[in-house]
């Protein structure tokens, strides 16, 4: 083999390994775009779903109310409330229709209630999820998404 042979040969060998780079890059690219177009149809035939809550949500003040507390013949106990009706607004029509009645069963609900059954967080809690559940019949099929204290005091 003459000089020019072992020259041209030993180009070709290097080459090689080149062009198994350039040959693994573009093994690479093409997965890669493979990929991505499978990512985007997976997520172009996901499902949506939407789910509406009524509008947009309104907070609606209630005047305070303070109730006279059910006791065992000692001192007279009181508490002094006052809430936020967090609703829909849709609903706050129906909520100014019916505030009379709802203050009305609020105060029986708190007159039936002992200091020692408004203490604490798990009292403020109860009386939380009641005073919901009022406000909550008053607006039947409607509900609001939350019952917020201004103030809450025992005393």
């Amino acid at each position: 083999m003459s000089a020019a042979g072992v020259g041209a040969l030993r180009e070709r060998l290097r080459a090689v390994p080149q062009r198994r780079a350039l040959i693994g890059v573009a093994v690479a690219l093409v997965l890669a775009a493979a990929g991505a177009v499978a990512l985007m149809a997976i997520r172009a035939s996901a499902p949506v779903v939407e789910i509406g809550i009524g509008g947009a949500l309104v907070y609606d003040t209630f005047p305070e109310i303070v109730a006279d507390l059910r006791s065992d013949g000692g001192a007279r106990r009181y508490v002094k409330l006052a809430i936020v009706v967090e609703l829909p607004d849709d609903l706050q029509p129906r909520l100014e229709a019916s505030r009379t009645e709802i203050i009305d069963a609020l105060n029986a609900y708190l007159r039936e209630q002992r200091a020692e059954d408004l203490a604490g967080e798990a009292g403020a809690a109860r009386v939380r999820r009641a005073l919901k559940e009022i406000v909550n019949d008053a607006l039947a099929p409607g509900e609001v998404k939350a019952v917020l204290f201004r103030v809450f005091i025992v005393s």
